[in-house]
């Protein structure tokens, strides 16, 4: 199994990887964090450094980079973190990079978006159901 994860630089998405590296079944975990190194250090850990709000880079990040490594399962942990803000790019992160995983892991990957588990805040539950 090759795993790819966001939010890959934060706590939650940092336990992910840990603990998918850990897992003897998983052949390559790709970690996806907008900045900042993980601190992981495997043969098996890939990192990609990926800005989930920029449409273009989703795209890349699902079409190119992904098919390039095999990946077959996809870890969405990337959200912003403080729940009670609001706007543009909280959304964005937590209900569009969603929204445009699932659409191009439909059309860009053989996995399609059976393969996709995703973690939430509070604002990206209620939004969810709009996906």
């Amino acid at each position: 199994m090759n795993v790819l994860v966001t939010g890959a630089t934060a706590p939650l998405g940092q336990a992910i990887v840990d603990r998918l590296l850990a897992t003897p079944d998983v052949g390559l975990v790709l970690a996806v964090g907008r900045g900042g190194p993980t601190t992981s250090c495997s043969p098996r850990l890939v990192r990609c450094a990926v800005d989930l709000i920029d449409v273009s880079a989703v795209r890349e990040l699902v079409r190119v980079t992904a098919r390039d490594h095999a990946i077959d399962t996809v870890v969405h942990a990337a959200q912003h973190r403080a729940p009670d803000d609001r706007g543009r790019r909280v959304h964005a992160q937590n209900v569009d990079a969603a929204r445009m995983l699932y659409f191009d892991l439909d059309v860009g990957t053989p996995l399609g978006s059976d393969g996709l588990a995703q973690s939430s805040s509070r604002s990206g539950i209620r939004a969810r159901a709009r996906l």
